[in-house]
């Protein structure tokens, strides 16, 4: 009988076959086969490797001992440095890939990912990005007493008040607090303000929140000013705006239950304030657009003004799958849009129903 192939080929071929073979048995049989078992019985195999484990711990340290030493000497007579998987630094996306996996296997919960990603975001974000701004501060006069304070503490439901001169929002000296209001109000309440007025403290709007945190941790104080490179308010970032980047939006007992910034009718649809961050956009309707990527506008309002500025009333623009359409617009300012997915299905068969009806014309 006549061989198939050669005796060179066949000892080629032979050993080629050897490998794949007992590589395939490798993994299957001693990687595979025993993770899913470590997988399923993880108590049962430690109770039963642990004791094996530590004796050969035990006999092969020395050996692995100068092996580490004899290596980490070389490298020091080459000039380099010894790779310790101790001090080992994982960036942010490795990090969060690990932690996403975890949810995924189950030993780490969803809302602790979700905290993490939150605290990384807030990294890299400024206090322009979170404060509130000037536009939006309800503040009292140095000339107002107690009892004017408290009227407004009562109207507006704020637990503090920047205290400006002459209604000038650029002259800042100080704010109060509605517990010293309250307080001073069963005492006197025809005194000035200036009684219980507090220092507040002044950063830039580029300044890092995590360094705003730090020093109103030092300076015991739960509200900062926020101020241009002129020296001009723009608005306030206090302690519970920080807490909300992490955890969420906290509800006081005074804040309304309904959200301030995007707005649900009875028909169903929903209106979007100018002012709502795009930050937030993107949280309630849980999207990322690529449009806010590179943007450096804070806010919906100013990203309508500053790429569609001949957008009128009534008019829409859609933009990644939304639809905003212009509801309102005061002093040259967009104030209301009501937003709307754009259904990508019904799209489609619009435009392919007008090209139908073109083709039926053209016959």
């Amino acid at each position: 009988m006549t061989p198939w192939f050669g005796a060179k080929t066949s000892g080629v071929l032979g050993a080629t076959l050897g490998v794949v073979l007992l590589t395939y048995l490798e993994v299957v049989v001693t990687e595979i086969v025993p993770k899913n078992i470590a997988i399923d019985m993880p108590v049962k195999c430690l109770m039963a490797v642990v004791t094996p484990l530590a004796a050969f711990h035990t006999i092969v340290y020395p050996f692995v001992w100068l092996l580490n030493h004899s290596a980490n000497g070389l490298l020091h007579l080459l000039g380099m440095q010894s790779a310790d998987e101790e001090s080992e630094v994982y960036s942010q996306s490795e990090i969060l890939r690990l932690s996403r996996n975890a949810v995924t296997g189950g030993s780490l919960d969803k809302d602790d990912l979700l905290y993490m990603e939150r605290a990384f975001e807030l990294n890299d974000k400024v206090a322009k990005d979170i404060m509130t701004d000037r536009t939006q501060l309800q503040v009292l006069n140095a000339t107002d007493d107690v009892k004017t304070a408290l009227e407004k503490y009562i109207k507006d439901g704020f637990s503090r008040f920047p205290v400006v001169r002459d209604n000038d929002k650029d002259d800042v000296v100080g704010y109060v607090y509605a517990y010293d209001i309250v307080s001073q109000d069963q005492e006197n309440p025809n005194v000035p303000i200036t009684r219980i007025i507090r220092a507040i403290i002044t950063v830039p709007e580029s300044m890092l929140i995590q360094d705003i945190l730090k020093l109103m941790i030092k300076k015991h104080t739960p509200i900062v000013l926020v101020v241009d490179e002129y020296g001009g308010t723009s608005g306030i970032v206090t302690d519970k705006d920080i807490y909300e980047e992490l955890f969420g939006s906290i509800k006081d007992e005074i804040d309304d239950v309904s959200d301030e910034y995007i707005v649900r009718d009875d028909h169903g649809n929903i209106h979007v304030s100018g002012k709502t961050t795009l930050y937030d956009f993107e949280r309630y309707f849980h999207t990322k657009l690529k449009a806010f990527e590179d943007s450096d506008i804070i806010t919906i309002g100013g990203y309508m003004m500053e790429h569609y500025p001949n957008l009128k009333r009534g008019e829409s623009v859609d933009l990644e799958g939304f639809k905003f359409k212009l509801v309102n617009i005061e002093q040259g300012f967009m104030r209301w849009f009501i937003v709307s997915k754009i259904d990508q299905a019904s799209e489609n068969d619009d435009s392919e129903n007008s090209d139908q009806n073109d083709k039926e014309k053209d016959k």
